[in-house]
């Protein structure tokens, strides 16, 4: 009779959910008890503890909200909070991770929650609990990441090497673009006497060959061109 009447409260809708979720079971068939826990699962919150805690933290009054109702949403949020019922390493790992807002932590917050959710008497999670769990977990991101890249040393390897080798094989280039600190005492020009044009040239004034008109009394001077 207790379920029939408790089924009466139902609208069609709700109804036919709960009738095809205890199928094959017939509602009459249910006792008391399981139809109220059965309705708590269907139709009750599903929203996590800590979630429901976290909001409570979060609460603040609209401009558009008169003070009654912001007043009621405070009393129905501490309510669900159940300050009666946690405890304070629960509190502290509350306020750790509502406190891990930046993007770069979202895959950690979710390891962590999930490990929240996981406690239970014989494992309790405390605050040093999840401050051991977030270095072992960024270290694992961190140490994932260079795994994921294991060609990156090969060009920084490649470009020292190169930046080694460069300037060696540069050195003969400069050495040979390099000019005399005097001018050639065979023509005057700035060029070494060994690279002169003139070397084989026979003056026209002097009738003597290695020098060009107007250099024939250089041809006995030393120079250090020569080199």
């Amino acid at each position: 009779a207790k379920v029939r009447l408790l089924l009466r409260k139902l609208d069609t809708t709700a109804h036919s959910r709960y009738c095809n979720y205890i199928l094959p079971k017939l509602p009459s068939a249910v006792k008391f008890d399981d139809t109220v826990a059965t309705l708590r699962k269907i139709f009750g919150s599903h929203t996590s503890i800590f979630h429901k805690r976290y909001q409570c933290l979060q609460l603040a009054k609209s401009e558009a909200e008169d003070i009654i109702t912001y007043g009621g949403k405070v009393n129905r949020a501490c309510e669900d909070f159940e300050f009666q019922k946690v405890k304070i390493d629960q509190f502290k790992c509350l306020i750790f991770i509502c406190g891990l807002k930046s993007p770069r932590y979202a895959d950690v917050r979710a390891r962590l929650l999930s490990r929240i959710e996981a406690e239970t008497a014989e494992n309790p999670v405390t605050l040093q609990t999840l401050i051991d769990e977030f270095q072992r977990l960024v270290n694992l991101k961190a140490d994932t990441t260079l795994v994921e890249r294991p060609s990156s040393s090969k060009p920084a390897v490649h470009a020292v090497q190169e930046k080694r080798s460069g300037p060696q094989q540069q050195r003969p280039a400069k050495t040979e673009g390099k000019l005399p600190r005097t001018p050639c005492w065979q023509c005057g020009q700035m060029h070494f006497v060994r690279d002169c044009p003139f070397s084989g040239h026979l003056c026209k004034a002097c009738n003597r060959v290695g020098h060009k008109e107007g250099y024939c009394s250089c041809v006995s001077k030393p120079s250090c061109s020569s080199s």
